[in-house]
């Protein structure tokens, strides 16, 4: 049998403290977990990220008539976000902050295989791991 359940009021979760550490946190394994092995992955994931969330801005910039599309869908997203947010019961003006940390953590793993390739592997807990021991010890398939 299997069943879902919520913590919200008993169990707290901080990710990351900082920016910096978030991005130092990240840079350990987003490349290899995004990856799966195969680095174009990485950037695709990037660019496809960013188009979908910066995208439609640019292109209003130059097409005027694209605004109110541009406007729903932006409205459509900071509705679906604060809704989570007090579903969580965190403030919910931070759901207009939703297209600036997606950008962060998309750019967080880009990072992480830029570092890694230039790197050959990464240095985690006084340990150095090469791409290919990483990508042969792989555990989280996605």
């Amino acid at each position: 049998r299997s069943a879902a359940a919520t913590a919200l009021e008993g169990l707290r979760l901080r990710w990351y403290p900082t920016l910096s550490s978030m991005f130092r946190g990240l840079e350990k394994n987003a490349a290899i977990v995004v990856s799966q092995g195969r680095p174009y992955r990485v950037y695709l994931a990037w660019f496809a990220g960013m188009a979908v969330l910066h995208g439609p801005w640019l292109a209003a910039l130059f097409w005027a008539e694209v605004w109110p599309a541009v406007g729903a869908g932006y409205g459509l997203l900071l509705l679906a976000t604060a809704r989570l947010k007090r579903r969580m019961q965190t403030p919910v003006w931070r759901a207009a902050l939703a297209p600036i940390g997606l950008s962060l953590v998309l750019t967080a793993g880009l990072w992480s295989m830029v570092q890694v390739r230039r790197n050959d592997g990464i240095s985690w807990r006084g340990t150095r791991y090469g791409w290919e021991e990483l990508v042969a010890g792989q555990r989280v398939k996605v």
